[in-house]
């Protein structure tokens, strides 16, 4: 998951990525809503792409090595367990827009359409429902839950810091 920033630094707007290394500076003027100016603001995207791709070649892998042999039932099993960890990765620690978390259900209904034998979307999600395996959108707001309770509790300086400042 690749997080980029625009931080806007008087008329030059700064591309710059999570580990805070400028990859593009655009010497463009600034305009917001009709109003140039010294606008100090910052908006954060985020790039999916590496962590969707890493989930197919995971799946594909299992895939390709069960298809002919297991059950749908082990194949759901090995996608929970093995992809779907690489799909989920970090998505507590920052919020995801709804498209993007709605781009990474497509991605695991897509799969299990592919294991279940059917484009039939109502059929898949009643499977998904009966053998317990939940989507994207269901479990990215329980770990967020459970990393923000980890996160209050700690007894870290930093933390205690930035949580004062999040409740304010």
């Amino acid at each position: 998951m690749t997080i980029y920033a625009d931080v806007i630094c008087g008329q030059h707007i700064l591309l710059i990525k999570a580990n805070f290394v400028i990859i593009k500076n655009s010497s463009a003027p600034l305009r917001y809503g009709g109003r140039g100016g010294g606008l100090a603001a910052r908006t954060f995207r985020v790039s999916l792409d590496k962590t969707k791709r890493a989930f197919n070649r995971a799946t594909n892998s299992i895939l390709s090595r069960l298809q002919g042999t297991a059950t749908e039932d082990v194949l759901l099993h090995m996608i929970r367990s093995k992809s779907l960890p690489i799909l989920l990765f970090a998505s507590e620690a920052i919020n995801l827009p709804l498209s993007a978390i709605r781009s990474l259900d497509f991605c695991v209904v897509r799969f299990v359409m592919k294991v279940l034998r059917s484009s039939n979307r109502d059929m898949v999600m009643s499977c998904l429902e009966y053998f317990d395996f939940k989507l994207p959108s269901v479990l990215i707001p329980d770990r967020k839950a459970r990393f923000l309770n980890k996160f209050n509790v700690l007894s870290n300086t930093v933390c205690q810091f930035t949580a004062g400042l999040r409740s304010c």
